[in-house]
């Protein structure tokens, strides 16, 4: 009789083990997609500590081929529990501030509307183009530094937006870079339909490989800056894509900064992603002199002002 017991339970852990494999194992492990290490590390410590509770009691009072079986069943049970419960956690905190940012985003909007009488709709913002919040630093450095000569590295919707606050202040022009003609005529487009082409040009300038300091990068075509006769006053970063590498931005600085003039603004979008900050940080190492802010908008801002030649 006890041998025909002890032969089910072998058979019973035999098949909970085949169940319970490896493969399955890493399955789950690959499903874990908890970001915040500290959260990872809570999660890990709350199964060991339920794991080594469940494995004393089974130790102490459970007959060996059911206390294979009962570690095994309990420890995923909890595994997948806490698992489950941290991450629900995890995407109502991710959605609750998705939600306060797209508020943040229509109050943006709305300010833009209604400080530059604004006379069409505009193309769609955010994702691949600029973010309300981004376009209103834009907006009030323009309205307090008042610049004449604007560079812009990446055309588009913030086109419009310099524009505009050039329409509205009376003063100034700006020069927008773009690599690809068929976004360049967009823009072009647009600001023929707001009424605001004569405050802009825009320039075809495709990918070139250039060397800076020593290194190569894929950058604008540098025969587009000689459009340009004056010192600048504000320089806007948005480009070159990021597809073309990490730190496609980082000649911007170095090949621009002789135009500069002595109190430009240099604004950086993008500035959360991991290239920019280490474009950012290879900057100031470059030029001590360069002092900077950074904002807290939906992508990241980066506002670098010159202290001193």
């Amino acid at each position: 009789m006890n041998q025909r017991k002890n032969i089910c339970h072998l058979y019973k852990y035999q098949k909970v083990k085949n169940m319970i494999n490896l493969s399955t194992i890493k399955y789950l492990l690959k499903k874990i997609d908890i970001n915040n290490r500290n959260e990872f590390f809570l999660f890990l410590l709350i199964n060991l500590f339920y794991f080594l509770l469940i494995l004393l009691i089974t130790l102490l009072f459970v007959d060996f081929p059911i206390k294979m079986i009962s570690i095994i069943e309990v420890l995923l049970l909890l595994f997948l529990h806490n698992y489950y419960i941290i991450i629900t956690k995890k995407k109502d905190s991710i959605a609750k501030q998705k939600q306060i940012n797209d508020y943040k985003q229509i109050e943006s909007y709305i300010s833009l509307l209604s400080v530059l009488n604004i006379s069409m709709p505009l193309p769609i913002m955010r994702e691949a183009a600029v973010s309300p919040d981004f376009a209103n630093i834009l907006v009030s450095i323009m309205f307090e530094k008042k610049p004449r000569i604007i560079v812009e590295l990446g055309s588009g919707v913030s086109t419009l937006i310099i524009g505009y606050c050039i329409k509205k202040l009376s003063c100034g022009h700006v020069w927008s870079l773009d690599h690809n003609k068929k976004y360049s005529d967009i823009t072009i487009k647009n600001l023929k339909a707001h009424g605001l082409e004569k405050f802009s040009t825009v320039i075809v300038a495709p990918m070139k490989s250039i060397l800076v300091d020593n290194e190569t990068y894929n950058w604008y075509d540098t025969k587009s800056l000689s459009t340009i006769k004056d010192k600048i006053d504000m320089l806007i970063i948005d480009g070159p894509p990021r597809r073309y590498a990490e730190n496609v931005r980082y000649p911007s600085l170095p090949l621009l900064y002789d135009y500069l003039s002595n109190d430009a603004i240099i604004i950086l979008d993008d500035a959360n992603r991991k290239g920019e900050k280490e474009i950012v940080s290879k900057w100031l190492k470059q030029y001590s002199h360069l002092s900077y802010e950074c904002l807290n908008t939906e992508k990241g801002t980066v506002v670098i002002s010159l202290s001193s030649r």
